[in-house]
């Protein structure tokens, strides 16, 4: 891998990195609501972030050359 290529590789790590914390600071947020109720704009917004989270995840793996395995879902 080149400098670039490297370089490339790391921002999209980080990426991931700051998805996760989001995913996580979303997921707590909404389990905070009053009388149990269910935010669908937070949900919303978990699933986008989620999908985005496991696109990008694997574009970093076929990036360095690994399968994209992620653990629960079927390969």
């Amino acid at each position: 891998m080149n400098n670039g290529q490297e370089q490339t590789l790391a921002d999209m790590e980080h990426e991931c990195d700051q998805m996760c914390d989001r995913l996580e600071w979303l997921k707590a947020r909404n389990g905070m609501t009053e009388e149990g109720k269910v935010n669908l704009e937070l949900e919303d917004e978990i699933a986008r972030t989620e999908a985005k989270f496991l696109s990008l995840t694997v574009a970093c793996m076929a990036y360095r050359g690994t399968p994209p395995t992620i653990p629960g879902y079927i390969n």
